[in-house]
């Protein structure tokens, strides 16, 4: 059901035996969100804002973010799910946590090899500390050297493996046994004063 902006509040906690929304979104993490919502609008009718109807407004239970975003993109109205006013206490507390609940688990190493992680970042999935992906042999990545990273982000070799070793991507090889593909500037020059 559409329902226009201004007869939308935020949840302040005005609902007897409902607390404040409990939920806060850090700055870089809004801003995706409103880009997302800018590149894809209509997403919001397909996961709509979930509200309660209190016989004069309707106080939103969940998605108050997206609320807050829209609000100031200059939206009118939006598509929301709504409770109706005999919705007890309750069921209003456990539709709270269940909109926002993430029940599912991520498989890492699908989405790195399979994703680009890029559009995942951009569309609001936060990577943690476990993503630690095992690469996929077959991945057409695989076929990247170290020497077309350095030029994809112009870095030195140098840097690329201190960003290896930062990142703990180093370890996903350390059973690998390497051959020599390139030197770096202070292996040369570490050579070279060896020899002198």
């Amino acid at each position: 059901m559409k329902i226009s902006i201004d007869k939308l509040t935020d949840n302040k906690g005005q609902v007897d035996g409902v607390p404040k929304n409990p939920r806060y979104i850090k700055d870089d993490r809004y801003k995706k969100l409103k880009q997302s919502i800018v590149d894809d609008p209509e997403f919001m009718e397909l996961n709509p804002i979930l509200v309660y109807d209190t016989g004069k407004d309707f106080v939103v239970m969940g998605g108050n973010m997206r609320f807050r975003a829209i609000k100031e993109l200059g939206w009118k109205e939006t598509e929301c799910a709504v409770m109706p006013k005999d919705t007890s206490v309750e069921l209003i507390r456990s539709r709270i946590i269940k909109h926002n609940a993430d029940f599912g688990s991520n498989d890492w190493d699908l989405l790195a090899n399979e994703w680009n992680t890029s559009d995942l970042s951009d569309w609001g999935l936060e990577q943690t500390d476990n993503f630690a992906p095992t690469l996929n042999p077959n991945s057409e990545r695989m076929n990247t050297t170290d020497e077309d990273i350095c030029k994809e982000l112009g870095m030195e070799p140098e840097e690329l493996i201190r960003l290896k070793h930062i990142t703990g991507f180093s370890k996903l090889f350390k059973d690998t046994e390497y051959k020599k593909s390139w030197e770096t500037k202070t292996q040369i020059l570490l050579k070279k004063e060896h020899k002198a």
